[in-house]
């Protein structure tokens, strides 16, 4: 199979050289014989047939960029004491992913979570203006579990039985693409970028209950976008499919603010301060 997609790659890709080459030789060949004006043309619009739909996607970047770091509105420290924060996310793990990391760093709170959830259209639609929690979705009050000896010692978010669910002081959706769709105005781009909005993250002060009470505008919002550039002379073939800004870049704008608000060593898993937070001491909390 691979090889196949190799020589099927050499065909289409060495094909298009040699029309690209065979057309700027023709050019030349028309010059060398006297009809410059012809030749001319001929490798004015190669030059431009190369790199005009590159430059225009770049030059296109550039606006996107501009629109996108004014939508993004990243918080320089967190500090969640005293308050009760939901996390609403888009896996199915119970507080896994964002909510996980900051559970386990001990970050001084009352953390709930529940996931993101595909309304199925039922007429009593729980909150017609954030669709993405369902009927089915539960609210679940989550805490720093103990150290499990077979995984070196780390610890995991793990709910809190019969815990009363109270009205919220922030809550924080981490989206993989779904407010796109459901909720675009949270994502603060223009319309005409929200179809390759690839992730985001919000946060949200005053939105005591979700399920129905339509979301106040984000306090704090990362949004990146899928970027689509084309590459000199092959663009036609080769695209650059990237994200803006990247995503490793946006959370760690996000964990240098949580970061500052975690727990002491006693109350906060060593592996997940250490990834997040001190990459110098990752080895030794693996140990």
């Amino acid at each position: 199979m691979g090889d196949a997609y190799g020589l099927g790659l050499l065909i289409v890709y060495g094909g298009y050289t040699a029309i690209i080459a065979c057309v700027a030789v023709l050019g030349v060949i028309f010059w060398a014989r006297g009809r410059r004006t012809i030749g001319a043309a001929i490798v004015s619009a190669l030059v431009l047939w190369c790199s005009a739909p590159p430059i225009y996607d770049r030059v296109r970047a550039i606006s996107e960029r501009k629109a996108v770091e004014a939508a993004n509105l990243l918080p320089s420290e967190l500090s969640f004491a005293g308050q009760d924060v939901l996390i609403i996310e888009a896996g199915n793990t119970i507080c896994g992913d964002f909510c996980g990391d900051v559970v386990g760093l001990g970050v001084p709170s009352n953390f709930y979570w529940v996931g993101i959830g595909h309304f199925t259209g039922a007429e009593d639609v729980p909150n017609p203006d954030f669709p993405l929690l369902n009927h089915g979705d539960e609210i679940v009050a989550v805490r720093l579990g103990p150290a499990v000896a077979d995984l070196s010692g780390q610890r995991f978010a793990e709910p809190v039985e019969g815990a009363d669910i109270p009205r919220f002081d922030v809550v924080i959706i981490d989206d993989d693409g779904y407010l796109r769709g459901e909720v675009p105005g949270l994502l603060g781009l223009p319309e005409a970028l929200v179809d390759r909005a690839q992730v985001a993250r919000v946060l949200i002060e005053g939105w005591g209950d979700p399920f129905t009470e339509p979301p106040p505008a984000p306090t704090y919002r990362s949004v990146a976008l899928w970027r689509d550039v084309g590459d000199f002379i092959y663009w036609p073939l080769s695209r650059n499919h990237d994200a803006y800004p990247s995503l490793s870049d946006l959370d760690a704008a996000w964990f240098a603010a949580v970061c500052a608000a975690a727990g002491p060593e006693a109350d906060r898993d060593a592996f997940t301060y250490a990834f997040r937070c001190d990459p110098d001491r990752l080895g030794a909390a693996l140990n």
